[in-house]
């Protein structure tokens, strides 16, 4: 499930890099610089990789990123096929919701 949301925070980056003759720079500063942050694949990598020719505004690049990864985008366009053709993943999903969610909803939720 984490490997999973990581490999969807690191496509959701890249979709917010421009797609210009830079963007394997700027996502490379983008993960020098919010990696760590995000858990991000191969941010340790990068993390003392000083590419010169990165230079993507870090603000623009995390809003843009805090826009898609939503919680409706997380199952909708993450989740959605996993769980519908896996029950034991659906199950692991359920209890991680309960287990996240606040008790509250929880209760009325499950």
């Amino acid at each position: 499930m984490y490997q999973l949301l990581a490999e969807f925070r690191e496509l959701l980056f890249h979709a917010g890099v421009d797609q210009s003759n830079h963007n394997v720079h700027n996502y490379n500063y983008i993960l020098r610089h919010l990696g760590k942050k995000y858990g991000l694949p191969g941010w340790e990598a990068m993390a003392k990789f000083d590419d010169p020719y990165g230079g993507v505004t870090l603000s623009t690049a995390e809003t843009k990123f805090l826009a898609l990864y939503t919680p409706a985008a997380i199952i909708v366009d993450l989740m959605q096929q996993y769980l519908k053709d896996n029950g034991e993943l659906r199950e692991q999903f359920v209890d991680w919701q309960k287990s996240e969610c606040p008790s509250r909803v929880a209760k009325r939720a499950f």
